[in-house]
């Protein structure tokens, strides 16, 4: 058995191999096609807070956070809002991975270019107005 508190070899952790990625992303496709945004939010929010809360390699939560957009099948979040919820497992692993590991954060010659890419890809799509309109038949 792995003792995932006390380890220090981290190519026993099950998400470093090409499996992990296939069956998230064969999760997400079956979550997309019967249009269940709710517990593919939580299922996937729940691995990367593993993740993040038992690796100093935050690389293990790139495949959930990754595959999410796909598992929506709506623009309409407010029949939905169960889905906001599944954020609590994420922010507890982020916060687990500071404390417990403590990872020391350095400016590098990218980090404005990815703060700004961050920034539009979390505020992307706000303002856009979705609507779907039927053809009219002539």
């Amino acid at each position: 058995m792995i003792n995932l508190l006390n380890r220090r070899d981290e190519t026993a952790w099950p998400a470093s191999s090409d499996f992990y990625i296939a069956a998230v992303a064969v999760f997400v496709f079956v979550c997309w096609y019967y249009s269940s945004l709710t517990l593919a939010m939580w299922v996937l929010m729940s691995l990367a807070g593993i993740a993040l809360a038992f690796n100093s390699d935050i690389a293990y939560a790139i495949p959930p956070l990754m595959l999410f957009p796909y598992a929506v099948h709506t623009t309409d979040f407010s029949s939905n809002l169960a889905v906001f919820g599944a954020l609590a497992p994420f922010i507890i692993g982020i916060v687990i991975n500071l404390v417990r590991f403590r990872p020391k954060l350095r400016r590098g010659k990218q980090t404005v270019a990815l703060i700004a890419v961050a920034v539009v890809w979390a505020l992307g799509g706000i303002l856009y107005r979705y609507s779907v309109e039927k053809p009219v038949n002539k």
